[in-house]
């Protein structure tokens, strides 16, 4: 079983069908971002250091699984990168578990949201 990431406008990833992404902005931001690249339904998200990233889009998130695999050097390009889109589209890149994920931040710990 993997992990997945989500970009979403919801408070709970799992809730994203109520403040949606809509296919049509996933689809804009594809074609203005020449990071991202169409890969027959899927999108292709190039991360400095060679890096390709698979993402797609369903139920107003978008998602990708497993994104670090064992490499721990891997975690804050990967998580800037997926940041960075979120912000584009007015949304927050949350984990599985619910955690928000911030620019700069080793994505190993999830940013602090507790007030």
């Amino acid at each position: 079983m993997g992990y997945d990431l989500h970009i979403t406008r919801a408070e709970l990833w799992f809730e994203s069908d109520q403040r949606p992404i809509s296919q049509a902005e996933w689809l804009a931001l594809v074609e203005h971002r020449i990071e991202l690249r169409p890969v027959g339904s899927d999108v292709v998200l190039d991360v400095p250091g060679g890096i390709e990233l698979l993402l797609w889009w369903r139920d107003g998130q978008i998602t990708v699984n497993k994104p670090y695999g064992r490499d721990e050097t891997l975690y804050e390009p990967i998580t800037d990168a997926l940041v960075r889109l979120a912000s584009d589209v007015s949304a927050r890149l949350q984990g599985d578990d619910g955690e928000a994920y911030e620019l700069g931040q080793d994505s190993a710990q999830p940013a602090d949201t507790s007030d």
